[in-house]
């Protein structure tokens, strides 16, 4: 298989991985916010809880260093997905300015001055720049800061660094004067770099939009955007990145893009910050590039410290740095000292701090203007690249997935430790021991009461209900007073109009009948009132345990008891107390059961065609009729007062039964005694003050695990897992 089959394969094998780790990410997300749900509740029950031991628990967990150990991990996880999910292996160009790497990114890529700046000086490359092997004319795409990562990440650092004061939050603000109170050569120097990017903001701020936008350029337009202070262009200062597609001068390279960051060692700042960013995440070796000053030279803490900034972001860099030094002249003192620099690092002769730390896969003595030279490093470095790549990226992601191990291991030691905040024995038994009592005395109160109560209906069932006499003689008092009779001008009429007397009285019959009827309807008020006040005093008996459940009163308290008691209180048996209740609520007395056939009965004497009816003489006058229907009305109003006077005990018979009814239902039925118990504990807190703050524990307890149990869902192994290790 040639190197571009190797490289592809790589690259392939790469994507699954990325985006298994992309899942992974959001699982370690999701984490993350069950872990600050969790803290935050824990902080809240330190105030609410009232237990000094529980309280002394609930201080010892502590879930927030785990949200900070997940948000690092998901910064490497970041850079590792970035890493594995491009369409290139990456090889990044590093050096301190004017050591040559920009010179050897021209001679490699086929590039020229203009594309990636390399003249005497300062530092030229004013933008981190990715040149891509493209088969093809040359062309560019070039992103742009959005308005916001300019001031953060541009303009923000000069401010905290020269401390200017607050920093600007809109253009607007930065376009205004900058504050100037420095003191030193080099907070001047830094100085000047923020003033070029506030005294030309006017020439590139077109280019800074809401978001961050990107164009794509031809070759002769890439000066313009990465070379500063070069023929009046200003906008490499909107610039975020270029990406150069060229093609390179060995077009058997395949996928590999090099990628070039400006210059270390000015004054400008962001560098290192940009160069962490490249190396963590666009880069997979990385070539050092050093060229020793012809006048003498040595190993300096600039490269040490270049190194160390490096090894920040690539924990195996050893194992994935190269160095090229740079030997730019035909001079034997300059091939010397270069030997040199590449002995005191290979052998480690003389060795000293400044180079013993330094390790590398390779050290090469090339010159970078040379395309020989540099093609041979080049392919070094490949050949480097896609022999080992694989095994490095196994060895690099495994630290990641055994750091994520561990820390689910010790997510899940800490969750154990949390079960046990509360004393879920302690709390059931504390229960246990006072509810039993209480719930006694309670069931006998009731019962006993309940007992007291039918005792008193069973021996007042045979007396009068005041309530349904008072209403009876409330209405016949009506009956007598507002009749419905004619008088005899009325009667009078009537004949006129319908043609004789024998069709009046028959009219009157029927209207005298039917005002009757509709006075004795109200005696269904007094049925009501009765069994309304006989369940006022059954529902006396469970106000003082089950009113608290209930804002509901009176008569209407059967009912809500009834509706809050569950289906079920026994596994799989129909409440029996719950059906006693709801009989009860449900049970009424009413006028068309018990008084409507008897009434009816007597109305008969003024139906028209009955024979009870009175008759007419052969010759009727209004006198005649307006007194048969005197005689009429108040014989059927005497004898309803007769007849529902045989029945005013029917309402206590009918008290006494029901509730008796009721009382078997409730507490003489078969386990019904373990309903009650059921259902007081289930409602305890709100019965017994002295239950309360433990039912409100237990409450806090349950949501606290509720709590650890989605962190525990969301800490599962395999959905940390990316990598079989």
């Amino acid at each position: 298989m040639d190197r571009t089959a190797k490289i592809n394969q790589i690259i392939d094998k790469r994507k699954p991985l990325s985006q298994k780790i992309t899942q992974v990410e959001t699982n370690l997300r999701n984490l993350t916010d069950e872990l600050y749900q969790l803290e935050e509740h824990r902080h809240q029950l330190l105030s609410k809880i009232d237990d000094s031991a529980t309280q002394e628990k609930l201080r010892n967990p502590d879930f927030s260093q785990f949200q900070h150990d997940i948000s690092e991990n998901l910064g490497a996880l970041s850079k590792l997905r970035e890493r594995f999910s491009r369409d290139t292996l990456n090889i990044g160009v590093v050096g301190r300015m004017r050591q040559g790497k920009s010179r050897l990114l021209q001679t490699l890529s086929g590039l020229t001055n203009d594309e990636i700046p390399s003249l005497p000086g300062e530092a030229c490359t004013a933008v981190r720049s990715t040149v891509y092997h493209h088969d093809g004319e040359t062309y560019a795409r070039v992103i742009f800061h959005s308005q916001h990562s300019f001031l953060k990440e541009v303009i923000h650092p000069y401010f905290r660094q020269l401390e200017l004061g607050a920093a600007p939050t809109t253009l607007d603000e930065f376009a205004r004067p900058l504050p100037n109170s420095l003191t030193g050569a080099t907070n001047k120097a830094m100085y000047d770099h923020l003033k070029n990017y506030h005294q030309n903001l006017s020439r590139y701020r077109s280019l800074l939009k809401e978001s961050s936008e990107v164009i794509q350029i031809n070759k002769t337009e890439i000066p313009q955007y990465v070379t500063q202070n070069q023929n009046g262009y200003f906008y490499h200062l909107a610039v975020k990145e270029v990406k150069i597609y060229s093609c390179f001068r060995n077009p058997d390279v395949g996928k590999i893009a090099l990628v070039d960051v400006p210059g270390l060692g000015d004054t400008k700042l962001g560098d290192e910050e940009l160069m962490l960013q490249t190396i963590g995440q666009e880069v997979d070796i990385i070539l050092f590039v050093r060229r020793p000053d012809p006048m003498g030279d040595q190993w300096q803490k600039d490269d040490t410290d270049l190194y160390d900034i490096a090894n920040q972001v690539v924990k195996d860099l050893p194992q994935r740095a190269f160095l090229l030094i740079n030997n730019i002249s035909d001079d034997v003192q300059q091939s010397d000292l270069c030997l040199t620099f590449k002995d005191r690092i290979e052998k480690k002769s003389e060795p000293s701090a400044l180079n013993e730390s330094m390790e590398f896969v390779h050290c090469e003595i090339a010159d970078c203007s040379s395309y020989e030279e540099s093609s041979q490093v080049l392919e070094i470095v490949l050949d480097y690249l896609t022999n080992k790549i694989n095994e490095m990226d196994e060895k690099y992601t495994e630290i990641y997935q055994v750091r994520l191990q561990e820390l689910q291991g010790l997510i899940q030691v800490e969750l154990q430790k949390a079960l046990k905040c509360f004393g879920q024995e302690r709390i059931d038994s504390s229960v246990l021991s006072r509810f039993l009592p209480l719930f006694n005395k309670a069931y006998k109160e009731m019962t006993t009461s309940l007992d007291k109560l039918l005792k008193d209906l069973r021996d007042k069932r045979e007396q009068e209900d005041n309530s349904f006499k008072n209403k009876l003689e409330e209405v016949l008092s009506i009956c007598r007073t507002d009749t419905g009779l004619p008088d005899l001008k009325q009667i009078e009429n009537k004949k006129a109009g319908l043609g004789g007397y024998k069709i009046a009285y028959p009219d009157y019959l029927n209207k005298i009948r039917a005002n009757l009827s509709q006075h004795f309807l109200s005696l269904d008020e007094g049925l009501k009132l009765s069994m309304k006040e006989v369940k006022t005093q059954v529902a006396d008996i469970f106000v003082k345990y089950l009113g608290p459940l209930t804002d509901v009163r009176q008569e209407k308290l059967i009912e809500a008891i009834a509706n809050l008691i569950p289906e079920e209180l026994i596994y799989q048996q129909p409440s029996k107390i719950k059906f006693g209740f709801q009989m009860l609520a449900e049970f009424e007395l009413s006028y068309r059961g018990l008084v409507q056939h008897r009434i009816r009965q007597q109305l008969d004497i003024l139906m028209p065609d009955e024979s009870t009816a009175f008759p007419l003489s052969g010759e009727p006058s209004a006198k005649e009729i307006l007194d048969i229907l005197r005689v009429a009305h108040a014989k059927v109003v005497y004898n309803c007062e007769d007849t529902l006077e045989d029945i005013l005990s029917e309402p206590s018979q009918a008290a006494f039964a029901i509730v008796e009814e009721f009382n078997d239902r409730i507490f003489r039925a078969d386990g019904v005694e373990d309903e009650w118990q059921t259902f007081l504990e289930q409602n305890k807190s709100l019965i017994w003050l002295e239950f309360q703050q433990i039912e409100a524990n237990r409450k806090l307890q349950k949501e606290w695990l509720e709590l650890l149990e989605k962190v525990s869902q969301c800490n599962q192994p395999q959905l940390i897992q990316f990598l079989n290790v």
